[in-house]
């Protein structure tokens, strides 16, 4: 009852979430020998040109790197930053100056 009056005010609403297109990616699962035969594979000049293509293909990187959004840059984060946290001493202010200036090697002011 409460939260759907409190949508209806203004500034009360929060923004929808954005929404995140995962697919997952067909790369080949390495481990072991077959991880670092690759690993020497990608290293040499013959089969890197070959090799560094396709792999990049199959990872969307080629289709990432050509994809071009229709809005600009966002220059606001999307949700606000938290509020900062207050740490208050547990000893009086007077004192707390003191041991501060004191980590410093700094005289109090009196």
């Amino acid at each position: 009852m409460w939260a759907d009056l409190l949508k209806k005010i203004p500034g009360w609403q929060r923004p929808e979430p954005p929404v995140y297109d995962l697919r997952t990616i067909r790369a080949p699962r390495l481990a072991g020998r077959a991880l670092k035969l690759m690993a020497v594979l990608l290293e040499l000049p013959g089969f890197r040109g070959w090799l560094r293509p396709v792999l990049l293909a199959q990872v969307g990187l080629r289709a990432f790197r050509k994809y071009r959004p229709n809005a600009g840059l966002t220059p606001l984060p999307l949700h606000s930053p938290e509020p900062p946290v207050l740490l208050l001493p547990s000893c009086s202010l007077t004192e707390y100056e003191t041991a501060l200036l004191q980590a410093e090697n700094r005289k109090p002011k009196t």
